[in-house]
């Protein structure tokens, strides 16, 4: 049993637990409940990753548009420029798993940016990543009051970064759930979100 058959085995056995995790927790249910609440409050939706996470973006746009039947956009986080940040869209971004210093300061630096256009991020992080809690949006209602919105973070275990692509799979499925059943439950009632409106002449 040589080093590189124990970290294997070591890593399935830690994906096994973070599975289990994610699918027993409290906390990551009512967060991600949160998160396609707001998910559902704009038009627009895009997601974004850097590294090992830009193909996790783009398999979670894919799956959205299939399951929900509308557009969804991904892109590398970085290239997440001025032109996409003023659609005010709202945002599933992937960080976790990478543990480099420099890219997760420069990942808090993009998040600073997009919340300062009105965009809202979903913050997919690790436990133990604190950086967000208590993150605010301001928003401003239609009667021209203000409000905060709360910015969503999901924190899931920590895994080795190369195994972390079915972890965070795992994780979107989930959000994709709650997501369709969610806006099934408004249909029935009647009620659409922002996101799945019908089209009107006035948006054309």
């Amino acid at each position: 049993f040589n080093k590189l058959d124990f970290e294997i085995t070591r890593q399935i056995h830690l994906i096994q637990d973070a599975t289990h995790k994610i699918s027993t927790s409290s906390d990551i249910e009512s967060s991600l409940i949160y998160a396609v609440e707001i998910f559902l409050s704009k038009i627009n939706w895009k997601c974004i990753g850097s590294g090992v996470n830009f193909n996790l973006s783009k398999y979670t746009s894919k799956r959205l548009i299939k399951e929900l039947e509308r557009a969804c956009a991904f892109d590398v986080l970085e290239n997440h420029k001025h032109i996409d940040i003023s659609a005010e869209s709202a945002i599933l971004v992937f960080i976790g798993n990478i543990l480099k210093k420099g890219y997760q300061e420069d990942a808090f630096s993009e998040l600073e940016k997009i919340i300062a256009h009105n965009n809202i991020p979903l913050i997919i992080t690790n436990e133990g990543d604190d950086r967000f809690d208590g993150m605010l949006l301001n928003q401003m209602e239609l009667n021209n009051d203000k409000s905060d919105i709360k910015v969503p973070v999901i924190k899931i275990p920590r895994v080795g970064t190369q195994y972390s692509f079915a972890l965070n799979v795992f994780l979107v499925e989930m959000f994709i759930r709650i997501l369709k059943d969610k806006n099934s439950s408004n249909k029935l009632n009647g009620s659409f979100s922002d996101a799945t409106q019908p089209p009107t002449t006035e948006l054309f």
